[in-house]
């Protein structure tokens, strides 16, 4: 991990913070970089929290219900019901239910961090749109149709985009 860092360092980030140094732009770079280490930040909390919520959730309720093996299943498509009759009795007895819930623990929050860092490093990019969110100036001029001020359509919109497709995701 140090030596991904160290080689993503030396050849992405200190060219960058030499050349913004060369101009005399260093506080520039330092500002873009704390906003998206900022973003970043937050996107990753909130997923990473919300992921966890959901399992301890998923887990209370796996507990307090019974697992009943002779499970029979009533969709309208018969195959779909054999297979998840194959998959029901295979689950508990194979690999899978051997595992400790130690090791499940493990590794269901080791896939909630790498959904995490997926989703923080994905909105790392909107930092520009949410600092031009909450900056943002009317226009003062409406839009015919909806009878919105155009500076929604500058500001807000492309961020309520993002969050909508970031929700999704």
């Amino acid at each position: 991990l140090i030596g991904i860092f160290s080689f993503y360092f030396s050849t992405n980030l200190y060219p960058q913070i030499l050349w913004f140094e060369s101009f005399q732009l260093s506080s520039l770079w330092w500002f873009v970089l704390s906003a998206k280490v900022k973003v970043f930040s937050l996107f990753f909390t909130i997923t990473f929290v919300w992921l966890t919520l959901n399992f301890w959730i998923a887990r209370k309720v796996c507990d307090q219900t019974s697992f009943e093996p002779d499970l029979d299943f009533q969709t309208p498509f018969p195959a779909l019901n054999q297979i998840l009759r194959d998959l029901a009795r295979k689950s508990s007895t194979g690999p899978i239910s051997q595992l400790s819930a130690r090791v499940f623990n493990a590794l269901v929050m080791a896939g909630i961090v790498v959904l995490s860092l997926m989703l923080g490093l994905r909105a790392k990019a909107w930092w520009q749109d949410i600092y031009a969110y909450f900056n943002q100036v009317p226009f003062n001029i409406q839009d015919p149709l909806f009878m919105k001020d155009i500076s929604f359509y500058m500001f807000s919109l492309p961020l309520i985009k993002h969050l909508h497709a970031w929700g999704f995701s």
